[in-house]
């Protein structure tokens, strides 16, 4: 029964109040207009004197083509070159047919992706479809139309290439020397660079205001959503007040709500021998405060400071490598939720923001990430209650800053109307603030996530419960990638809200045939019990991945270290399955029955050197905070240890912070530094 009563949470708020409708007008209105007049990616001649990025209250289109290759993540009219007037457009049964143009019609909006080797898919808007040679043809003549996106077929596959006049023109993968080419009634292939009909002014469709504003060269956005406020007053014990684990987050690893991730209140980035900190005010849910701590002495002191608005919630930190501090906010929108509310298909605003801001506080960056997602790909999943039973990250590289988080889906008729819970990640280009992918891997019930940029693109970590249920991995960039990849498979059936299980993060292996190393617990017996709690030992565990796992498939290829000593054999969703994992710890054989691990978490120290943290509990009892050091081939270096009795966050990671590495945890009216040096001595710096 408890596991009914928690589905049925997850997936039905109960005794939830419709929305007013003053609110619901609100939730439906678009974000002020905020027109900056930096160029983005794509548009000609940027600059303070350019032209808009944003038309107020509708799209805009560019009065100039763009060049081939600045093409790529963006919305385009592809209008006939010599037919002024006349653009590419999807007509009935999937015809590509022309049409008169307008900047408003779906059925000639183009969401353009460039793909790797210079290639680019378009997919219109209208449908989701992408740009098609029927049949895979080659001969002039052969149709082109639109079809579902398939990643391995070559004819949903073009080349962009200059032609004359400030046009382009598409040559198909799949027939080279041949190209897109729009007749008086259609659209079919023709040889490249003798018709003037497969010549095409790709323009730019600039989105409203309000999804996104960037900052010309200089200044800052103009009215930012989420104000920042640089602050004269340094003292942390001056400013709000943070989240105390050790006093308010006191739960044992058999507490139903452990099943769950924990929403960000304390994160914290290094910098070398500094750090900067953001954290949730526990006196007011709308704001957050940003410290940097640098060493003075044995202690650290706050050199900056900055108040930030919030949504309500706080959903990651990350700084940039040119020192541009990034975070998201959401809105705690749970109890608003019913299976009539928000309604299906409208991407909604100020649900979920992200804001980028220098050392100055100037706002450099504003998007508004469900209206930024329906810009970018029309029939988009919406936002909805973000962070509805997990948790959720930010990351940043290579121009890009990617968030993952959790979401409700749109309303299950086969549930009454209730909404399940699954995965959801989005990429924004940092240069113009627009949303340039709107999904990765599918994992519905993801409880936890984990994202790290890792040179070329973003890893992700997942721990699903239903599709797929496991710790499952992908890596992606704004263009492509991989995912779902199984590394642990978690005993019971599918959707059931307990998966014995808890991540504790990944981290690169720099040298031998795995590229990464990942920590977890769970536990030991493989029996499902009937309560879903705990039954036997939990105990701490890591698997280890291959090195370009991404390469491989995934629905076959096996990613994992099968040579591990560690075997477990559950049946998962009904079938027998094999994982292969190194055990950390044995309090079953060493501690008695009711010893478990809890809350794990991993830091890389260095040449392959990693500190694992976690917690102990014996039943309910908690017995304290534990360490112990492990090397890339997964063996233990340096054997477990108390470090104290503070309490891990189960939404915050561990730091390394020069020659050290540790925890920044929230003290109340202050933060606590709960470090360990390279002899694993500890240090605590309380920062008031």
């Amino acid at each position: 029964m408890r596991n009914l009563c928690i589905a049925r949470a997850l997936f039905r708020p109960r005794a939830c109040p419709l929305a007013p409708a003053a609110a619901l007008a609100l939730a439906l209105a678009t974000a002020g207009c905020s027109s900056s007049p930096a160029g983005g990616s794509g548009t000609p001649d940027g600059g303070a004197s350019g032209p808009p990025t944003c038309g107020a209250g509708a799209p805009l289109v560019a009065s100039t083509g763009t060049a081939a290759r600045a093409l790529g993540s963006d919305r385009y009219q592809l209008e006939a070159a010599a037919r002024a007037g006349t653009c590419v457009a999807v007509g009935m049964d999937d015809a590509v047919v022309p049409a008169a143009c307008s900047v408003t019609a779906t059925a000639q909006s183009w969401d353009i992706t460039a793909l790797d080797g210079g290639e680019a898919k378009l997919e219109v808007g209208s449908t989701g479809k992408a740009l098609n040679v029927a049949g895979a043809g080659m001969a002039t003549g052969t149709a082109v139309i639109t079809w579902p996106f398939g990643p391995n077929d070559t004819n949903s596959r073009f080349k962009p290439r200059d032609a004359t006049g400030g046009s382009i023109e598409l040559e198909a993968v799949n027939a080279p020397g041949m190209c897109v080419a729009l007749t008086a009634k259609v659209g079919e292939l023709q040889p490249c660079g003798l018709a003037s009909a497969s010549r095409f002014l790709a323009r730019k469709i600039l989105p409203p205001c309000g999804i996104a504003a960037v900052a010309a060269a200089g200044q800052c956005v103009p009215t930012p959503r989420l104000a920042v406020k640089v602050l004269s007053e340094r003292r942390v014990a001056a400013l709000g007040q943070s989240f105390d684990a050790t006093k308010a987050d006191l739960v044992p690893p058999s507490d139903w709500a452990t099943n769950y991730g924990k929403w960000p209140e304390v994160i914290a980035v290094p910098d070398v021998n500094a750090v900067d900190v953001m954290y949730h005010d526990q006196g007011n849910k709308y704001r957050a405060y940003l410290v940097r701590l640098e060493p003075k002495g044995s202690d650290f002191v706050a050199t900056r400071a900055f108040q930030v608005d919030l949504l309500g919630t706080l959903m990651g930190f990350a700084r940039g490598p040119d020192g541009t501090y990034y975070f998201a906010s959401g809105t705690d929108e749970g109890a608003a939720i019913t299976p009539e509310y928000p309604p299906n298909g409208v991407h909604r605003a100020n649900i979920v923001r992200v804001v980028g801001f220098d050392a100055m506080g100037c706002v450099k960056l504003d998007s508004d990430l469900d209206l930024g997602r329906g810009w970018r790909k029309q029939g988009s999943e919406l936002v909805i209650n973000p962070m509805v039973a997990a948790t959720s990250h930010i990351a940043v590289g290579g121009g890009t800053l990617a968030i993952v988080h959790s979401t409700n889906t749109t309303p299950d008729p086969n549930l009454m109307g209730g909404r399940h819970q699954k995965a959801l990640t989005s990429h924004i280009d940092l240069r113009t603030g627009l949303v340039v992918r709107t999904e990765s891997m599918w994992v519905s019930h993801s409880f936890d996530q984990r994202i790290f940029w890792d040179g070329s693109a973003f890893v992700e970590l997942h721990l699903g419960d239903a599709y797929p249920r496991s710790i499952a991995l992908g890596r992606f960039t704004p263009s492509g990638g991989n995912g779902g990849y199984n590394l642990f498979q978690m005993k019971g059936p599918e959707g059931a809200n307990s998966t014995y299980t808890r991540i504790g993060g990944i981290a690169p292996i720099a040298s031998g045939p795995f590229g990464h190393v990942v920590v977890f617990t769970t536990d030991r017996d493989t029996v499902v019990p009937m309560d879903g709690t705990i039954h036997g030992n939990r105990d701490l565990a890591l698997v280890r991945v291959v090195r370009d796992f991404d390469l491989k498939d995934p629905g076959k290829d096996v990613v994992i270290d099968t040579a591990a000593p560690g075997l477990q054999t559950p049946e998962v969703a009904g079938v027998m399955v094999e994982n292969h994992l190194t055990w950390l710890t044995d309090y079953g054989a060493s501690d008695g029955p009711e010893v478990s691990a809890d809350r794990p978490r991993l830091v890389a120290l260095g040449n392959d050197q990693y500190l694992v943290f976690w917690e102990r509990w014996n039943g309910t009892g908690y017995e304290g905070l534990y360490r112990l050091e492990i090397d890339g081939t997964g063996a233990v270096t340096v054997e477990p240890k108390v470090v104290g009795k503070e309490h891990i966050p189960r939404d915050e990671d561990p730091v390394a912070i020069g020659k050290e590495a540790g925890f920044v945890l929230g003290a109340g009216k202050g933060l606590l530094l709960l470090l360990l040096d390279q002899d694993l001595n500890v240090r605590r710096v309380m920062v008031n």
